[in-house]
């Protein structure tokens, strides 16, 4: 199974336009076979899209907080993601982290996804990437914090994404490649495996999430041997969206 995971961000802005694109992904996904995916639109628009969500579409969260509820202003907590029928959330975007989110932050969300069941999505990736391999230690770090209080049990629900930050939007430093990917997830499913077992470690699927277009979804699954996309700005466009959803179910 891969997973093909689409993140609206903080679009679109009208209501309309929200019903028509996840109406219009739902419709491609009908068509397709052996790929789960799955809509993380903005929080406002959940409860609207949810009505239209079929079995083949799961509907995701792009956050949520590390309580089930209290007097946490603005929060949405997973319980009540969970109760409109929610099943994965994103937890530690870059762009979470980039407002605050710090590793033991995410970490108690991931705790709480986990609590309420829902399948998370943990993001983890390095800003800066230096030829004397320090960059290794900031992804053991995040996978280290997030999951060292995780039972092995629960493992099996974990997805992880890996997102270069120093690779994504119109400030890149440079381009990812599949190849670069491979060994980074790797290096991964090496951490994975001193935090649980060989055999557990080897069944999370690992995504690739970083500006992915039609043009690079298939070699990253490919070549790069990704069990799934993240995918931005690409998803808010049904047509360009289902090109990708067609690169995976090519592979």
């Amino acid at each position: 199974m891969r997973y093909v995971i689409a993140n609206w961000k903080m679009y679109p802005q009208k209501r309309e336009d929200a019903l028509r694109i996840f109406s219009d992904t739902v419709a491609l996904t009908q068509r397709l076979s052996g790929i789960r995916v799955a809509i993380c639109p903005p929080f406002v628009w959940l409860s609207l899209v949810a009505a239209a969500a079929k079995s083949l579409v799961w509907l995701g969260a792009q956050d949520a907080a590390w309580a089930a509820e209290g007097a946490f202003t603005g929060e949405i907590s997973p319980a009540m993601l969970k109760n409109i029928g929610c099943k994965m959330v994103i937890v530690g975007h870059s762009e979470r982290r980039e407002s605050g989110d710090t590793d033991e932050i995410v970490a108690q969300k991931l705790a709480a996804a986990f609590e309420y069941r829902l399948k998370p999505i943990l993001c983890v990736g390095e800003r800066e990437r230096d030829l004397s391999g320090g960059y290794l230690k900031v992804l053991r770090a995040q996978l280290e914090s997030a999951l060292r209080k995780i039972p092995k049990s629960e493992l099996k629900l974990l997805v992880i994404a890996y997102e270069p930050v120093w690779a994504i939007g119109v400030r890149a430093r440079g381009a990812s490649t599949p190849e670069d990917f491979l060994e980074q997830s790797i290096y991964i499913r090496k951490i994975l495996s001193t935090l649980t077992d060989t055999a557990t470690a080897l069944r999370v699927p690992i995504l690739y999430g970083g500006s992915v277009d039609r043009e690079n979804a298939a070699p990253f699954l490919d070549r790069g041997r990704a069990h799934g996309l993240l995918v931005g700005r690409e998803s808010l466009d049904a047509k360009e969206f289902g090109k990708i959803l067609l690169s995976a179910e090519a592979l």
